[in-house]
């Protein structure tokens, strides 16, 4: 039987590495990303535009589930 599938993705601030800023689940995957590519992201009326530097993925598996995480490193994009 197989296990159900999570998909995460995972924006993080180039000022603070180690703490995400937002992270968003599915059921279902992502698009592809790549580096260099600009971002507008919009949450709860606040608008950043940001530039990814450094894309980085995990995958795991527990006994319920298997997990894909994509993690986005980014920086301020002032030109957008």
């Amino acid at each position: 039987m197989s296990k159900p599938i999570e998909y995460k993705l995972e924006i993080y601030s180039s000022e603070s590495k180690n703490e995400c800023i937002y992270s968003f689940s599915s059921q279902t995957g992502y698009p592809a990303y790549s580096e260099g590519e600009a971002l507008t992201f919009r949450y709860m009326g606040i608008s950043m535009n940001i530039r990814i530097i450094k894309i980085e993925h995990m995958i795991w598996e527990t006994e319920k589930l298997c997990s894909f995480t994509t993690m986005l490193f980014t920086e301020e994009n002032a030109s957008l």
